[in-house]
């Protein structure tokens, strides 16, 4: 199960294209502030990575796939947040910067305290699909690399966190 930590690093890899995008546009207009958004885009991402992969190597369970429904599509929840940058802000002042932080802040207790981990695009772009997934008695969020999960297939997996579950190959 995830720390509060793994899942601040979560949500944090879950914008890091935002990050990106807010530094290249300059939108703090702030070489600092720039570097600043960049540096934690990385390191969130390498977190995601380190995470994805320490995860991958802890004890397994066996399950079997009762019923299946791909839940890809719940990433795109995040385009929404990722037009702030286009709608030509500027976050130099001090209210608009408090504004978007508040903002951030408030998404960000949301997703931890609510276990969102699984929804992440940077888990759509390096392979990773979500599924919600029945298996016994559980309902249960599967995130694997493959792109279609069978009913009554038995999948190897290690828990992220509550009911969500990383395959293992």
């Amino acid at each position: 199960m995830p720390t509060r930590l793994t899942k601040v690093v979560l949500f944090l890899s879950s914008y890091a294209p935002l990050l990106v995008i807010l530094a290249v546009r300059d939108s703090f207009r702030s070489a600092i502030v720039g570097a600043t958004l960049v540096l934690a885009a990385v390191i969130s991402v390498a977190m995601l990575f380190w995470h994805l992969r320490h995860a991958s190597q802890l004890g397994t369970d066996i399950i079997e796939i009762d019923n299946v429904v791909s839940k890809d599509s719940e990433a795109m929840s995040y385009i929404v947040t990722y037009l702030l940058p286009f709608l030509d802000l500027h976050f130099n002042d001090w209210a608009t910067a408090a504004s978007l932080l508040i903002l951030f802040v408030t998404i960000g207790l949301l997703y931890v305290n609510s276990s969102m981990i699984h929804i992440n695009p940077m888990l759509n772009l390096v392979g990773y699909h979500v599924f919600e997934i029945e298996a016994g008695d559980k309902v249960c969020a599967l995130i694997s690399r493959r792109a279609y999960v069978r009913v009554h297939a038995s999948l190897k997996v290690v828990p992220l966190g509550d009911y969500i579950l990383l395959e293992t190959s």
